[in-house]
């Protein structure tokens, strides 16, 4: 929902085996947390952080541009304005701002 706020055009879409929640697939860019494995029960943490390791290195192979939102920084923000503020950095940090609707 926050880079939906942006006007930040991501979609879901299904790339072979895997569902990337916010991705611009003719552009081959996707955008995640960069360890969303914590977001996992303790038990599946490390089963999951190899998953995803596993994933983002087939999607570089196969020519994606994989982007991770630092997970710990954006959850030390106190407000949903900080978040915003703290995403837009990182679309203007990582290149993404032609996937802005209103670019």
């Amino acid at each position: 929902r926050l880079f939906r706020a942006l006007r930040v055009m991501l979609h879901p879409t299904v790339y072979g085996p895997y569902l990337l929640e916010l991705a611009d697939p003719l552009g081959q860019v996707v955008v995640e947390w960069d360890a969303n494995w914590e977001l996992s029960p303790p038990w599946r943490r490390v089963q999951h952080r190899d998953y995803v390791r596993r994933k983002h290195a087939h999607l570089r192979a196969e020519g994606w541009h994989v982007h991770c939102v630092p997970l710990a920084e954006l959850q030390s923000c106190t407000s949903r304005e900080a978040k915003l503020q703290r995403l837009a950095h990182f679309v203007s940090d990582h290149g993404l701002e032609r996937l802005r609707a209103d670019a």
